[in-house]
């Protein structure tokens, strides 16, 4: 068996399915029987343990039941899309601001990004004084077809399951490519916006600027 790690994704054997049940409590049974899948929350020496959905309760893992393992993403790279090869297109996700427990806090990290950024609603941009200063980055692939990227990088086309929530979190950010995230390309940074933002520099949902223009 390949050894497990924190954030891989285990499936559990159907004839044992069960008998697996049984461990879980009634929160966790009604999460698995739409998941049908736990990951691996905690490797500590021998010891592997899980949760079903992120915040029930934590399992210590019976390896009997696992039927096959898949690996989570350590990287963008690890991910099997043609494209997500190492390459020089750079992929910065907002940061999440505020308590890890929170949903979605990605969103108020958002609104001081797009407040300082349209200058609080003025035509005039204002720009972040460096890449770092709101975003992370999450990665760098290959493609630079900005509307590829942006389709491909929906949580449902590169997470494959939960594969993507341990590199998500270590990372401290979200998992969907929105409004505020920012793709690099050469010199050229796009910020991704409304589609329907009147701004001459914006083309087809994404604001353009030159990487000098940040100071």
């Amino acid at each position: 068996m390949e050894t497990l790690n924190t954030g891989d994704i285990v499936n559990i054997k159907p004839e044992l399915e069960s008998e697996f049940e049984s461990l879980l409590s009634e929160k966790d049974k009604r999460e698995y029987s739409v998941l049908k899948d736990i990951y691996i929350s905690r490797v500590y020496g021998n010891k592997k343990y899980f949760r079903v959905g992120f915040h029930g309760d934590e399992y210590l893992l019976n390896l009997q039941y696992i039927a096959n393992i898949e690996k989570a993403f350590k990287s963008l790279n690890d991910v099997p899309i043609e494209g997500f090869q190492r390459g020089k297109t750079e992929i910065w996700y907002l940061k999440s601001w505020g308590r890890s427990d929170e949903h979605h806090p990605w969103e108020r990290t958002n609104d001081f990004f797009m407040a300082d950024f349209f200058e609080n609603g003025k035509r005039n941009v204002v720009l972040p004084k460096s890449l770092s200063q709101y975003h992370v980055l999450i990665g760098k692939i290959k493609i630079t077809d900005l509307n590829q990227i942006f389709l491909l990088l929906q949580g449902d086309n590169w997470c494959m399951g939960r594969r993507c929530n341990n590199l998500i979190r270590k990372l401290n950010t979200h998992t969907s490519i929105s409004i505020g995230d920012i793709i690099v390309i050469g010199t050229k940074g796009y910020i991704a916006v409304d589609s329907d933002m009147n701004h001459p520099k914006v083309t087809d949902g994404f604001y353009e600027f030159d990487l000098t223009e940040m100071k």
